[in-house]
């Protein structure tokens, strides 16, 4: 029998996890999370059985914030791809006395962009389980996230996402979020992405059409809403500064890039 021309890589990428939670492993060579992306040749076929390879890394350091903006810049924006998250420190972080959620110290992250279409966010939904079972179940916390753009992999989000799990069983951040709090964006949960469809496997494409559908759309309302924040700040630096201020030149590299990703969203 052939074997995958990278089939070692995915035996890699199952050794170099091992490693990340061996205790004897240096402090030096920690991970804050792994970008793990399908082996190629897979593009066509329903299930990732011919496994994973890795595709980046970011050092766990002293500061979780730079980490976890390091995770943001591993998953491109037009590139589906799931995150191994480290997240021990951050539950720490979160509950303030010691580790206080089910599970193991690591987060699977699924990213799935816009532009995938429903055929490939069934199959990054299908996966999980899968993926967690042949690099130890017992490794990943409950909870998960659902991504659809690199911006929602912050620190926030995650400890949000910890939070919900352990406090709210039912939580979604897709309800209506409490009169106590403000309104705010949060990424999709992924086992209540999967809850929310009868049977995932079963599903029609249509279904997943839907979905997919609404995730651009509210992706593309929230920028729409951040462009426009942005540019009132930018009238009002203006306004401080005594420049003219030109909407067509944008003066904050968040709001170039919001308006580059709109224009990205009106080509598709």
């Amino acid at each position: 029998m052939i074997k995958h021309p990278q089939t070692h890589l995915w035996a890699a990428l199952k050794k170099r996890f091992a490693d990340q939670r061996a205790p004897s492993t240096s402090p030096d060579r920690l991970l804050r999370g792994l970008c793990v992306v399908p082996l190629d040749g897979q593009e066509q076929i329903s299930t990732f059985s011919l496994g994973f390879r890795e595709a980046g890394t970011v050092v766990r350091s002293v500061s979780l914030s730079r980490d976890f903006q390091g995770l943001s810049e591993l998953a491109r924006p037009d590139m589906p791809c799931y995150l191994l998250v480290y997240v021990g420190d951050v539950q720490q972080a979160g509950s303030g006395s010691g580790k206080s959620h089910e599970g193991g110290d690591w987060m699977l992250l699924a990213h799935v962009p816009a532009v995938c279409s429903a055929f490939e966010a069934k199959r990054l939904a299908d996966a999980r389980t899968a993926l967690k079972a042949e690099l130890g179940a017992d490794a990943f916390v409950s909870a998960g996230m659902w991504v659809v753009s690199p911006d929602q992999i912050t620190l926030s989000n995650c400890m949000r996402t910890l939070d919900g799990q352990s406090r709210e069983p039912n939580w979604s951040p897709s309800s209506p979020p409490k009169p106590s709090s403000p309104p705010k964006r949060a990424p999709m949960q992924a086992d209540d992405f999967a809850e929310r469809l009868p049977v995932v496997g079963d599903a029609p494409d249509t279904v997943w059409e839907e979905r997919i559908h609404g995730l651009r759309v509210a992706y593309t309302d929230s920028a729409r809403r951040l462009v426009g924040a942005l540019e009132e700040l930018e009238q009002t630096l203006c306004g401080l500064t005594g420049d003219e201020y030109r909407k067509d030149e944008p003066l904050l590299h968040a709001r170039a890039h919001m308006v580059r990703q709109l224009a990205m969203a009106r080509v598709r």
